[in-house]
């Protein structure tokens, strides 16, 4: 038995009063590292069945557990269609114009919990024991890419490069979710809130220790899961730049080798 543990139940002698509570926390953040409200229930995939017709090459794999949308384009040449893609493109706030795909994202955090309090009548402290479990991290992703909207107007040629140029995009939206959804990150967050298990406050007389515990908790999570966020922010913002969101494409193969 640990020292805490030790010190808990010799309290149990000199108690004022006992309890226990038990409850599920969610935390979710932004990029920003701000703290948001639970997003409602994950929405179905949407697959390729979903996309319009020239939504994304053929063969292409869209990720599970991830929510795409598609912007119409068109144009009767390649120069065209990327003009249409400057003019209708999802606008990036941080960079203050439209770019051709956009990732918006929240990460979290959700678990169960129960604590066993024990108010020390002498120094008025209220001593608490949590037992943290079935942590889990979580996340909401919505991936913005253009769709042509009729490729028969494009020769062979440019319609390869369209399938290129597309395949591209995809390809980067995809490796933000693969920076978003680092194991090795979230696993961070979750031992973290884990190893959350004692906590002494005072006591106020008419206070609700229960809630007091559930307040504290909360606090202490929104800590671990907003400098994830803001951490796993910093990292997609970096990425962005050094790929210039698709123009140096080349360059996401020594991102993620000198990142990992």
């Amino acid at each position: 038995m640990s020292r805490k543990s030790c010190i808990f139940v010799a309290l149990l002698l000199v108690l004022l009063c006992r309890g226990s509570s038990y409850s599920a926390i969610s935390i979710y953040a932004d990029g920003r590292g701000n703290i948001v409200s639970a997003p409602p229930a994950r929405s179905e995939t949407k697959g390729l069945d979903k996309a319009p017709r020239y939504g994304v090459p053929e063969g292409t794999e869209l990720l599970k557990n991830v929510e795409y949308e598609f912007y119409l384009v068109s144009g009767r040449t390649f120069s065209e269609v990327i003009k249409s893609i400057d003019e209708n493109g999802p606008f990036n706030r941080d960079r203050s114009r439209r770019l051709p795909y956009r990732c918006d994202w929240v990460l979290g955090v959700t678990y169960q919990f129960s604590a066993t309090y024990a108010i020390e009548e002498e120094s008025a402290k209220v001593h608490v024991e949590f037992t943290i479990y079935d942590i889990s991290t979580d996340d909401r992703i919505h991936i913005m890419l253009p769709a042509l909207i009729d490729d028969t107007f494009l020769n062979p040629v440019e319609k390869n490069i369209w399938n290129q140029y597309l395949l591209r995009l995809v390809g980067q939206a995809h490796d933000t979710v693969k920076i978003l959804r680092d194991p090795g990150s979230g696993r961070k967050v979750s031992d973290g809130i884990g190893e959350i298990s004692y906590v002494i406050f005072d006591y106020k007389e008419g206070m609700d220790v229960e809630k007091a515990i559930e307040s504290y908790l909360k606090q202490e999570s929104e800590k671990l899961v907003s400098d994830w966020a803001r951490e796993s922010g910093r990292r997609v913002s970096e990425y962005e730049k050094t790929t210039a969101y698709g123009l140096k494409h080349e360059m996401r193969v020594p991102f993620f080798k000198e990142n990992n």
